[in-house]
């Protein structure tokens, strides 16, 4: 009677357990990806854009879209607007500039995230006069009707983001990189912001959400061959173009948060890889990159089947990332090693040069 008594227990208790594992999950804060084209950034690059057109090389120029005929057709009359002169004289870096309307916290009268370092902020738009930026973007914000601009072709951001945001999804990109870091933290968030006329580079963002680790933040760019010439993948992102951008991207919210600190010890044992006038945190961030690269050609494989990042180690000499590199190949998810200890063996490998 006892025995029985107990079993009928054990079985009532593994039951609750999975009831409630499940109601976990189910109220559980789930990951995600998560596509915007945002109007503060939107609003800069476009300025940025309109200041240089004169000077920007062919191959960084944006790519011939009907969007772009439409924005070149509405703001040919506002080309001599004092911010756009600001831009041509103080500002050298499109990508940089642009990342700023991601603090803007009102448009109208261009504030600020009080909550994000001002000295960061001046660097990105190469002034220590925050009024004069201020007073001249509100200017052209208000003149050009930049928000009506901005609705009107919302409608046309969201079918150029349609695609990649189907082909992320059917992947289940998210999941198999979860998967391949056996990481089962919820909450994790990969941002990308599209910029539609940006020819040249996607960045991170760090200090997004004020350097929240559980969140990733992106400018994803557009990218052509040749921009004057018209052609209806230009319309639309696909994520062919994007693979090894997200799979590096993405590696940071599971490794860089996680171990780099953890594991790096002195940052100066580092300095002698590098240049010697590099500050403690950009150290850091090379000895993290040294990491991610080979991750991201690992990942590009198994994930797309995309061998481009393994040729390229492959035929290197030997070198401290190649060496990375065929640690990480060796790696397998749910093996017998954690992703864990092989990181902490990347860094002993980097700390003795390869």
């Amino acid at each position: 009677m006892n025995k029985q008594y107990l079993m009928l227990l054990f079985i009532v208790l593994i039951a609750s357990c999975k009831q409630k594992d499940k109601e976990r999950k189910i109220t559980s804060n789930p990951n995600k990806i998560t596509f915007e084209v945002n109007e503060g950034t939107e609003f800069l690059l476009t300025a940025f854009n309109l200041a240089v057109e004169k000077e920007m090389s062919d191959e960084y120029k944006p790519c011939e879209t009907s969007y772009v005929k439409r924005l070149n057709d509405y703001f040919a009359e506002y080309k001599e607007h004092p911010f756009l002169k600001y831009i041509f004289d103080e500002v050298n870096s499109g990508t940089d500039f642009s990342s700023v309307g991601l603090v803007i916290t009102n448009l109208e009268t261009m504030e600020l995230n009080s909550d994000i370092d001002i000295e960061l902020i001046k660097r990105k738009i190469y002034t220590n006069d925050i009024n004069n930026f201020r007073k001249l973007a509100a200017d052209f914000y208000r003149v050009t009707k930049f928000n009506s601009f901005f609705k009107s072709n919302k409608e046309y951001y969201a079918t150029s983001n349609s695609k990649i945001k189907r082909q992320v999804e059917a992947e289940n990109l998210l999941g198999k990189i979860q998967e391949f870091y056996q990481d089962d933290r919820d909450g994790l968030e990969f941002k990308v912001f599209v910029e539609l006329t940006n020819n040249s580079e996607s960045q991170a963002v760090d200090f997004y959400d004020n350097y929240n680790p559980n969140i990733r933040a992106i400018t994803l760019g557009n990218f052509c061959d040749l921009s004057s010439e018209s052609k209806p993948q230009n319309e639309v992102l696909d994520i062919e173009n994007y693979q090894g951008v997200f799979c590096h991207e993405i590696s940071h919210l599971y490794t860089t948060s996680i171990f780099l600190d953890k594991y790096i010890g002195d940052v100066e044992d580092f300095r002698v890889l590098f240049d010697d006038k590099l500050t403690k945190l950009q150290i850091k961030d090379r000895v993290d990159h040294m990491i991610i690269r080979p991750l991201q050609a690992v990942l590009t494989k198994r994930i797309f089947n995309d061998l481009a990042g393994s040729n390229f180690y492959k035929k290197q000499p030997n070198s401290i990332e190649k060496n990375i590199y065929l640690l990480f190949s060796e790696y397998k998810p749910n093996g017998n090693k954690t992703f864990e200890s092989y990181y902490k063996e990347a860094i002993k490998i980097i700390r003795n040069k390869g």
